[in-house]
């Protein structure tokens, strides 16, 4: 899903929970979806671990008092 506000000059892109919860899930930690298993194929985990060290100055500039 994907959300623009074209006054601040912004998007946000990325999926939505309510969507691919339970699948992205079975694929993220391993486990059973519609009947099916699928080992850890981790994605969003590495992920957010990479980014981990930039989150800090990426949100001081999104904060405003």
């Amino acid at each position: 899903l994907y959300f623009v506000e074209t006054a601040q000059e912004r998007a946000l892109i990325g999926p939505a929970h309510s969507l691919v919860g339970t699948s992205a899930s079975a694929h993220e930690f391993g486990g059973a979806y519609r009947g099916q298993r699928y080992p850890q194929r981790p994605l969003m985990g590495p992920a957010l671990l990479a980014l981990v060290p930039r989150l800090p100055a990426f949100w001081a500039s999104s904060i405003r008092p």
